[in-house]
């Protein structure tokens, strides 16, 4: 598993994800095209979401707590 999560393939599919999903949301700030694909909008988010998810609970799995201490993958803190 923690070759499948360094994996080039892995981390450019989740380049692409996150890409595509900076488009999308670009794209649904036009009031015409909300109004249009807002529905798919939607839909699509939910699935950026799932990737999301099933990308933080599989570092998660890898690295452990090793996970909150990495700079991509901070959440924030409490500080």
């Amino acid at each position: 598993m923690h070759q499948f999560v360094e994996s080039k393939f892995f981390t450019t599919s989740i380049l692409v994800v996150i890409l595509s999903n900076t488009l999308m949301l670009f794209l649904s700030t036009w009031s015409r095209i909300e109004m249009i694909y807002g529905f798919y909008f939607s839909v699509i988010d939910g699935i950026f979401m799932a990737i999301y998810m099933m990308e933080c609970m599989l570092k998660i799995y890898v690295w452990r707590k090793y996970y909150f201490k990495q700079g991509w993958d901070l959440l924030g803190k409490l500080n």
